[in-house]
């Protein structure tokens, strides 16, 4: 059995001579190598600790570096996930203080700004696309498809506001009242 650890949540490192509190996400592994200059590229006056050793290297909160062979390391301390992970729906819903809404094969995060709802959905490619509620299957006027992936939904709030922020939703809701005046 195999124990996950994400070295992005590694907090304290246990050495020899004690607990090293480190910058999250500074605990990294790799073969150890040495060289001239900060370039991090080989030169001719490096060298490779060992190429069968896994090395360890990290920042600590006092601005200090360490480096040496993982089998120095006697433990290490980090934030474990707690339950299930959150879906990318509820993750958004979270960012944008809206809810999750749908039905399980049909899931959309609905939420409110500056005075007006929108709907935001995966598409048929597994693309985000956003539009103002009972507009799902409208055209481009109506919906905007963005080219984010499922998993890159935190890059997608940002994109979402920036669009509503801009005046896409009051542009949209003028369009309706239009379509529905004739």
């Amino acid at each position: 059995m195999n124990l996950h650890i994400d070295t992005n949540a590694v907090s304290s490192v246990m050495l020899a001579d004690g607990w090293h509190l480190i910058v999250r996400g500074s605990f990294r592994l790799g073969t150890l190598e040495f060289s001239a200059g900060s370039s991090g590229k080989p030169t001719e006056q490096s060298a490779v600790w060992s190429e069968s050793t896994v090395g360890f290297e990290f920042e600590d909160t006092d601005g200090g570096h360490l480096a040496g062979p993982l089998s120095s390391v006697v433990a290490v301390s980090y934030a474990a996930t707690t339950g299930p992970q959150s879906t990318s729906f509820e993750q958004l819903a979270e960012w944008l203080h809206g809810v999750v809404a749908g039905t399980d094969d049909d899931q959309f995060v609905r939420f409110t700004h500056a005075g007006l709802s929108f709907e935001v959905w995966l598409d048929a490619d597994r693309k985000w696309a956003f539009s103002l509620p009972g507009q799902r299957d409208g055209d481009r006027t109506v919906v905007t498809h963005t080219d984010v992936a499922e998993r890159d939904v935190k890059a997608l709030p940002s994109i979402v506001l920036g669009e509503v922020k801009g005046g896409w939703g009051r542009n949209q809701e003028n369009h309706r009242q239009q379509q529905g005046e004739q």
